[in-house]
């Protein structure tokens, strides 16, 4: 990302390592990878997306710390893709079924627009999709489990073969789901 970012004007360079280091502290914190979190935030002094920081403590298991960050994340008034989605996550890990809710539910209230061709926040809308059906479903709300595993399907219908699975795991709940309402029928 440096040597790229070397190469754009200043402007420029700013938006490119701002997109790109978005997708990188994502990627820690979905592997819970706190040191590459910490050594960017030191490097660049960028305060923001504190969920981010909640996420990765909460995937390395350390619970104490992920608390306490995802409160502090809740006063960041950083409302993107990239914050609200760690906020969810995050809240699905600590047990708060409706706070993760809440959060998923705000994704949809955001903006969307590609950068360079490819818009990862719209990835993580699409994933919240599946994500929020599967809080929806453990919290006993069946039909909206129901329409937002469709929506994700929609969206997620010929993934890249390295994302199958997850398309499989929606429609194997999805089927579930529907063949539970035919059992009550």
């Amino acid at each position: 990302i440096d040597a790229v970012a070397s190469r754009l004007d200043d402007s420029a360079a700013a938006q490119f390592v701002e997109s790109g280091m978005s997708g990188v502290m994502l990627g820690a914190a979905a592997l819970g990878d706190t040191a590459t979190i910490a050594a960017f935030r030191a490097n660049t002094e960028d305060e923001g997306y504190l969920g981010i920081d909640a996420w990765a403590a909460a995937r390395a298991g350390n619970m104490v710390e992920a608390e306490h960050r995802y409160q502090a994340a809740l006063s960041d008034s950083t409302w993107n893709p990239a914050h609200v989605f760690p906020l969810a996550r995050t809240a699905e890990a600590l047990g708060r079924s409706e706070e993760a809710l809440a959060h998923y539910n705000a994704m949809d209230t955001l903006s969307y627009s590609a950068q360079g061709g490819t818009d990862t926040d719209f990835v993580l809308l699409v994933r919240s999709y599946a994500l929020r059906a599967a809080v929806y479903d453990a919290t006993g709300d069946a039909e909206s489990a129901k329409e937002y595993y469709r929506k994700f399907l929609e969206l997620w219908h010929d993934p890249d073969p390295e994302l199958r699975d997850q398309r499989d795991l929606a429609r194997q709940a999805l089927g579930e789901l529907e063949r539970q309402d035919r059992r009550d029928n």
